[in-house]
């Protein structure tokens, strides 16, 4: 409940004459007035017909019964109301020390100057335009609906960027960890694709030591069964050609298998291949 404290001179009345625009604006926001006058006590009944003939309406009157200086006297008032828990809400006066000595008590102070003009408007019929949650216009609403109202939407940005904040960390995390997790990935297909590299040369090695060996093999082969032919024709001998296939005479040990048993590229292997070269390679072929 908006609870307003005025001064009288020179804020609501001055040079015998109400100051329309103060008068107005106090009339349109509080509900409860005070009206805090540095006059004396001695001058109530005039400070009252003063207030009555400008038709000025008020829930109470306090007055200087102490003798002190107004930003003094005025402060004590203020803070006694405030010690015994009863509202302040605005201070209007039109001295700037006064106004500074209650704005020190934590109240919001206004100088009779700076009230807003609420003038009448031609279209005093029309209903004032409303925002979407059909609130009231800032210039018709209570200082305390004023603060409600900035609160609630202070309160509803904060959330909604606590939500965006939320949201843009969690996208950032996650994004972050799938990206790692592919980075390692991707790692570990690189090192098995190195790996399986090197064992397809390997074989690619042995195969082309292993073809070379063979066509070496034959060529002596063929030049000896030459050899062994003319020998064979210079002293009467006709040649007769060894069994094939079925017919052969098979060996004990199959050294093709023994030797392919061996692990790749050991020391065993190439020399069990130097041992049974030609059995390997009859083998293969």
């Amino acid at each position: 409940m908006p609870r307003i404290f005025t001064d009288i001179d020179d804020t609501i009345l001055k040079d015998g004459q109400p100051v329309q625009k103060v008068i107005n604006y106090i009339d349109e926001v509080a509900e409860e007035v005070v009206v805090l006058t540095n006059r004396p006590e001695s001058d109530r009944k005039k400070t009252v017909a003063d207030l009555e003939a400008i038709d000025f309406e008020y829930d109470a009157l306090i007055m200087n019964d102490s003798g002190a200086e107004a930003p003094a006297f005025k402060a004590g008032i203020i803070k006694a109301e405030i010690d015994a828990k009863r509202p302040v809400d605005l201070f209007i006066d039109n001295r700037a020390d006064t106004r500074k000595a209650v704005a020190a008590l934590g109240v919001q102070v206004m100088d009779p100057a700076d009230v807003p003009d609420i003038a009448e408007e031609d279209n005093a019929e029309e209903m004032p335009s409303q925002d979407a949650n059909n609130s009231k216009p800032a210039k018709y609403m209570t200082i305390e609906e004023q603060l409600i109202e900035a609160s609630a939407a202070l309160s509803g940005l904060t959330a909604e960027r606590d939500d965006l904040r939320a949201t843009v960390e969690k996208l950032t995390v996650g994004a972050a960890a799938e990206l790692e997790q592919l980075k390692v990935e991707a790692s570990v297909k690189d090192v098995s694709i190195a790996s399986l590299t090197e064992v397809v040369k390997t074989i690619e090695a042995e195969a082309a030591a292993l073809k070379a060996s063979a066509l070496e093999a034959e060529s002596i082969k063929v030049s000896a069964s030459k050899e062994a032919a003319k020998i064979a024709a210079s002293v009467g001998v006709t040649p007769v050609a060894l069994p094939q296939g079925d017919g052969a005479p098979a060996e004990a040990v199959n050294h093709y298998a023994a030797f392919m048993a061996l692990p790749v590229g050991s020391k065993e292997r190439n020399a069990y291949f130097e041992a049974h070269r030609s059995a390997i390679i009859k083998a293969a072929l």
